[in-house]
């Protein structure tokens, strides 16, 4: 049996977490993962803790603080809304080898994203991090149309759009950007040279350059649906994206992690979104390209 921990519950995502491994599913009747169960939740407002206990499980341990779950867990959950308090929070699980799954933004810093790999490195700590959204069915399909476009030559541009927001109280643009960013990259692939962002109000345009392609990414606050164009050289696709399988998707990477010990990203893979973030927010500082690495 795995017993995990929940850090962050004033996300919505822990609640999901929690009903996806303790409760049965509706179309089943039975758990997906019976050797793997969340037995403990932690949250700064214990309200929303205390909720996930009271909705979904009411055998879960209240954490009072997050050294609580040392020697009463074998894997972490850290959910938190601020990826500026994931660092602090994955740390000491990390240190200890423990597979950790990290929310979006895996953080809101890359050197202190590059330490907590380095630190994984060094323990044997498997992570899982980032945004679900890379995960969804359409993203995956555009992945492979753009595979597929390039192998012969037809591959010509792509553009990309998802809400994002600025004056966000959960660190800025750093709180919704991964979304779009780990779904471009998911399509386009890690070989981004540089970026060019534009704001008008609180949208931001990014031109973002690859060896074969400029593309677009579009971060339109208050969008409601998602979407993803690649152009070809004989016709474009389009796939509005969506989301209803992510939280699904997401949890069985991790339950493949903990019971396989293979990680799905590589460390480089975990790290680059938050290097590409970091890009963008200093081209709307400078207002010149910024070369990711």
């Amino acid at each position: 049996m795995f017993r995990v921990g929940i850090i962050g519950t004033e996300n919505s995502h822990a609640m999901a977490f929690t009903r996806f491994f303790n409760l049965p599913q509706a179309d089943t009747g039975e758990v997906p993962f019976p050797d793997i169960r969340i037995v403990g939740v932690y949250g700064k407002d214990p309200a929303t803790a205390q909720q996930i206990i009271d909705e979904v499980d009411n055998t879960l341990f209240l954490a009072e603080k997050e050294s609580d779950f040392i020697g009463k867990v074998d894997a972490m959950m850290i959910t938190n809304r601020k990826g500026s308090e994931h660092a602090a929070a994955a740390r000491p699980f990390i240190e200890l080898g423990m597979p950790v799954f990290i929310d979006k933004p895996f953080t809101s810093d890359y050197a202190e994203a590059v330490e907590l790999a380095e630190m994984a490195k060094r323990t044997g700590s498997k992570i899982l991090a980032g945004s679900s959204v890379k995960l969804a069915p359409d993203v995956v399909t555009m992945q492979r149309i753009v595979t597929n476009l390039r192998a012969s030559g037809e591959f010509l541009s792509a553009s990309f759009n998802y809400p994002a927001d600025f004056e966000s109280i959960y660190d800025g643009f750093f709180f919704y950007s991964p979304h779009l960013v780990e779904m471009a990259l998911a399509v386009l692939g890690e070989g981004i040279e540089s970026v060019q962002a534009f704001k008008a109000e609180n949208d931001v345009l990014v031109v973002a350059k690859y060896s074969d392609a400029y593309t677009s990414w579009h971060f339109t606050k208050g969008a409601q649906q998602y979407s993803v164009v690649v152009y070809g050289a004989k016709r474009n696709y389009l796939r509005e994206v969506d989301l209803s399988l992510i939280y699904e998707l997401e949890c069985t990477k991790f339950a493949s992690m903990l019971k396989y010990g293979t990680m799905p990203q590589t460390y480089e893979q975990i790290t680059l979104p938050v290097r590409v973030i970091e890009c963008i927010i200093e081209s709307l500082d400078t207002g010149k390209p910024v070369t990711i690495r």
